[in-house]
């Protein structure tokens, strides 16, 4: 109990500014540059609205909008759907502060590092309706350098052909989070263009944001320190967790210190929790950490040489680095303590 009251109390968020970056409404749709639009979208038909912009012809699109504190994009796609909804107020941002979309993002980061075994999708504005919606597998994130203050990538593979259809970049600038994906089925787009379309479409609106508005100043934390809780999903490597014989990502969950590994409806084979307490009635965040990790003694837990220390029981090992806590547990001990020296390795 004493531990679950000190995760609850002391687990703060990335300290950030207090007053939102963007302040007042930009028209996203004018930031987008128009020379690398048309490049991309030859003779595109223009529906917007100033944060949700459409440029599509026949079978290719291209497509930006804001993401809402759910981690969803704005709904609407077309002007016949804008004029049935109208615009959707949630995903504004302009009351929000940088800190908290920082979180939103992550939530939405750790959300999809969990690959998709089955989306299904359509987009009237490409003329991809409702009656003819496409089938498609969802690849897991992966993190884009350069674009903003943090960005992904995530695709669209068709079933059965496996050929990508769609490419979606997530990028935040302060307290803007927008969602940029450029679109081509049936092989109009290669693969390698519409990564590269919706990548230089991101990085090209991040620039023009950053320049509008100087970056924040945020609280940096002692050195050697974490500020925040890893993404549990990232900690390690398909080639480790083959070794690990781990399966895949379960699909279902958002939280981003948490991660499990197995196969659907049944027990995961390994599971990662990570924690990055904060200063707490303790002392600093490594004297909270340390009183946490007490609390894990056991008279079957026996002592391992992992990061700053670490603890053993049965398929499950306990360690902590500086103020980070970690839980492993997988199908057998030996695979759970590879499995922590494996993330300890990854985070120095």
């Amino acid at each position: 109990m004493r531990l679950m009251i000190a995760l609850l109390l002391w687990l703060d968020p990335l300290p950030g500014a207090a007053q939102p970056r963007f302040p007042v409404p930009i028209d996203f749709c004018s930031v987008v540059d128009a020379g690398l639009v048309k490049r991309l979208v030859p003779d595109a038909k223009v529906e917007h609205d100033g944060i949700h912009c459409v440029w599509a012809s026949p079978g290719v699109g291209l497509q930006v909008r804001p993401v809402g504190a759910n981690g969803e994009g704005s709904l609407w796609t077309s002007e016949e759907l804008l004029q049935t909804y109208g615009t959707d107020k949630d995903v504004e941002p302009w009351t929000r502060t940088s800190a908290r979309t920082h979180e939103i993002y992550r939530k939405r980061h750790a959300e999809d590092l969990r690959p998709s075994e089955l989306t299904i999708w359509s987009d009237p504005a490409i003329r991809v309706s409702t009656a003819d919606r496409r089938s498609a597998t969802r690849t897991a994130a992966r993190a884009v350098a350069g674009v903003g203050d943090e960005a992904f990538e995530v695709g669209l593979l068709a079933i059965p052909s496996k050929r990508l259809e769609h490419a979606e970049v997530v990028f935040r600038v302060g307290n803007v989070l927008l969602e940029v994906g450029y679109s081509g089925i049936d092989g109009r787009v290669s693969a390698n263009r519409l990564r590269r379309g919706a990548v230089e479409v991101s990085k090209r609106m991040a620039t023009a944001l950053g320049r509008m508005s100087p970056p924040e100043r945020t609280a940096t934390p002692p050195p050697g320190t974490f500020a925040e809780t890893p993404l549990a999903c990232a900690t390690l490597t398909p080639a480790q967790i083959k070794k690990l014989k781990a399966g895949k990502i379960q699909p279902l969950g958002s939280e981003p210190g948490t991660c499990d590994w197995g196969e659907l409806l049944k027990d995961p084979r390994l599971v990662v929790q990570l924690w990055a307490p904060q200063r707490g009635p303790a002392g600093d965040g490594i004297a909270q950490a340390k009183e946490m990790v007490s609390h894990w003694k056991t008279d079957t837990s026996v002592t391992a040489g992992i990061a700053d220390e670490a603890l053993a029981d049965r398929n499950t090992v306990i360690f902590r680095k500086a103020n980070l806590i970690g839980r492993v547990k997988a199908t057998n001990p030996a695979r759970a303590e590879q499995a922590a020296r494996w993330i300890v390795a990854g985070l120095s």
